[in-house]
C-alpha cells in the first residue's frame, strides 16, 4: 500500500450554523418557484396557439382518391381543397368541402393516382387564402397503383379457356383410346 500523503493546507471547514448565510447571497428557495413558475408557463403557451392553428391530413391512398381530414377550421365553411402531385406539379383535383359546426371535415378527393409518389394538399378559405395544407409521400421506388386494371371481366375469357382445353384433353384421350383398340382389333384379325 502507498502511504497517505498529507495535503499540503488544511481543508476549510463551514459555517457551525447550518443556516448560515454569506452576506449578499439569495436563498434557492424563492427562486425555485419562479422557475417552476416560467417553466409552466413555457408548457402551457404553445397548447393555446396550436388549439386555433387549422390542421389538415391526408391518409389512406388508393387508386381512384385520398382521404383528407381537417380540425380547427371555420365552422359550417365552404373550403376548396386543392391535390397537386408534388413530382411533376400538376393540379390532380379540386373539391368544395363543408365543415361541420366544430369546424371539421373528412371527405374522400377523389383523382386518378395511378403512378403517383408524393401529393400536396392545400386547404382554401372562401375568400381564397391558404389556411391548411398537408403532404403525403409514397416510397419512389414503388409508386402506388402501377399495374393494369385486372377486374372481373378477364374471368369469364379464362374460364372458357380453360373448359375448352378440357373438352379438347378429353376429345384426344377419346380419339386415342379408339385408335389403339382399331389397332388392336386389326392385329388380332390378321393372327
Amino acid at each position: 500500500m502507498s502511504p497517505i500523503h498529507r495535503l499540503p493546507r488544511p481543508i476549510p471547514q463551514g459555517p457551525y450554523r447550518l443556516w448560515a448565510r454569506k452576506e449578499g447571497t439569495t436563498t434557492m428557495r424563492p427562486l425555485r418557484f419562479l422557475l417552476a413558475g416560467g417553466a409552466m408557463a413555457l408548457l402551457l403557451m404553445p397548447a393555446t396557439a396550436l388549439a386555433q392553428t387549422p390542421h389538415a391530413a391526408l391518409h389512406d391512398m388508393t387508386c381512384t382518391g385520398i382521404d383528407a381530414v381537417g380540425a380547427d377550421m371555420p365552422k359550417s365553411a365552404t373550403l376548396e381543397l386543392t391535390l397537386v402531385d408534388q413530382d411533376n406539379n400538376t393540379t390532380l383535383a379540386h373539391q368544395a368541402v363543408e365543415t361541420t359546426p366544430e369546424g371539421t371535415f373528412n371527405t374522400t378527393v377523389q383523382a386518378q393516382l395511378n403512378k403517383v409518389a408524393s401529393l400536396h394538399l392545400t386547404v382554401s378559405a372562401p375568400d381564397g387564402t391558404e389556411i391548411a395544407f398537408a403532404n403525403h409521400e409514397m416510397d419512389k421506388m414503388a409508386p402506388m397503383c402501377d399495374l393494369p386494371f385486372t377486374g372481373t371481366r378477364g374471368g369469364t375469357p379464362l374460364l372458357f379457356g380453360g373448359g375448352g382445353l378440357l373438352a379438347l384433353g378429353a376429345l384426344s384421350l377419346m380419339l386415342a383410346t379408339r385408335h389403339a383398340r382399331k389397332t388392336r382389333g386389326a392385329g388380332e384379325r390378321a393372327d
